[in-house]
């Protein structure tokens, strides 16, 4: 059969789109956001401080609001309905247009610090427990980034707030369309000549047929969701012999202390970035983190203290990983061989001091570093790390690496 020419692929994704949005069962509003313009990133708003008594603009949905580089609150009050089995907020709050993923927020429920909102990721689950009618506090501390690549300072475009809800999840469609997702991006990555494109068109075709998806697309639709995932399943372990290869993902989140902005805002970015991994783990048990730059560390033990505590649980049970090394990822070529020293001393110190001795990964994690001195071998023996990362080696347009895995020898 002949997919290119029944545009199965194309069929499957205007599928997806359909169904997407019954991925919320019900919905329920929020209240509208206060905004509260903060002057800089080191700037923290008051946690107690209730949306009723909040001062600023009330923002409507469907409607522009921030232009590029506020530091922005928006405080909200909701409730979940009593019954929700799997309990999300939906917020919606714009895209940037930049390279990353701004705006992004640190969101705060009834003054903790819960989880992080941004451009790819408008939805943050929710505990079944808050599932009760009792009236809750939302805060939302972020910024809303740089307009444009390379930034532009004088584009005046503003960001589009969509409707903010709270939503009650249909996990298990949730997970069928992740699959479905995953499985059309792979066959699309395929040439015609490989038999498990076809394999997987077909899996999917089978699926989608299985669905009911006839208005109005509620109990009837509901209930084809578990069949349709089992179809798909088979379809797919029908679509080709599985490789000899055993591929283990950890999550990892590099981030660069300074770069296009100043370190208060990393320092944000880094609460983030580590809200988001340890609810990720609650969610699922399987899933691992590896964080690196032990300064990340000490800003988060200094800024949110909670959130400290649950990663050093997570270190402890084996489920976070800390990549130290050096206590930044610095230009390895300009410091002199003393700088390098302290870089490792500190970082290895404070490793130990704060999660045990033996929690450290003995690697020297430098991925996105330029240049690498002659003298870090040596070094990195002396300070007992074993392995060294790096992804820039793959970058340099004169002399190419013959492989990808080598063994350096220093000076």
């Amino acid at each position: 059969m002949s997919h290119r020419m029944r545009l199965t692929a194309e069929k499957i994704a205007q599928r997806i789109d359909l169904i997407s949005p019954k991925v919320a069962r019900n919905r329920a509003p929020i209240d509208n956001f206060v905004l509260e313009e903060l002057t800089d990133a080191s700037v923290r708003p008051d946690t107690s401080v209730s949306a009723r008594d909040a001062v600023g603009e009330v923002l409507d949905w469907e409607s522009h609001w921030g232009g590029q580089n506020l530091h922005f609150a928006l405080r909200s009050r909701f409730s979940v309905p009593r019954g929700w089995r799997a309990p999300a907020l939906h917020l919606p709050l714009g895209t940037a247009g930049d390279i990353f993923c701004h705006p992004e927020a640190l969101l705060f429920i009834d003054g903790r610090a819960e989880a992080s909102a941004d451009r790819h990721h408008h939805t943050v689950d929710l505990s079944p427990d808050l599932a009760d009618g009792a009236p809750r506090e939302l805060l939302l501390h972020g910024w809303t980034g740089l307009t444009g690549w390379p930034p532009d300072p004088s584009d005046r475009s503003r960001l589009f707030l969509g409707e903010c809800s709270v939503v009650d999840i249909d996990r298990e469609l949730r997970r069928f369309l992740s699959v479905a997702g995953t499985a059309l991006e792979l066959a699309r990555g395929f040439g015609d000549d490989r038999p498990e494109k076809h394999g997987i068109l077909s899996a999917l075709d089978a699926a989608f047929l299985t669905l009911d998806t006839r208005d109005p697309m509620e109990d009837a639709f509901r209930a084809s969701v578990a069949p349709a995932a089992r179809v798909l399943a088979a379809g797919l372990e029908l679509a080709g012999p599985p490789l000899d290869v055993v591929l283990h993902g950890v999550g990892h989140a590099h981030m660069d202390v300074a770069y296009l902005w100043p370190t208060a805002q990393t320092r944000l970015k880094n609460a983030r970035t580590c809200s988001n991994a340890l609810r990720l783990m609650e969610r699922y048990p399987e899933f691992r983190f590896s964080h690196s730059q032990p300064r990340l560390y000490d800003w988060t033990e200094r800024d949110y203290p909670e959130i400290f505590d649950r990663i050093r649980s997570r270190v402890r049970s084996g489920e976070w990983e800390v990549l130290g090394g050096m206590w930044v990822e610095p230009d390895a070529n300009m410091p002199g061989p003393e700088s390098l020293v302290r870089q490792i001393l500190l970082a290895r110190n404070y490793c130990e001091s704060r999660f045990g001795k033996g929690a450290e990964t003995p690697v020297l994690w430098l991925p996105d570093t330029f240049g690498f001195p002659g003298s870090l071998p040596q070094l990195m023996v002396q300070a007992g790390l074993r392995w060294f990362v790096t992804n820039k080696l793959s970058w340099n347009q004169y002399n190419r690496m013959p492989a990808s895995t080598t063994w350096w020898e220093g000076i």
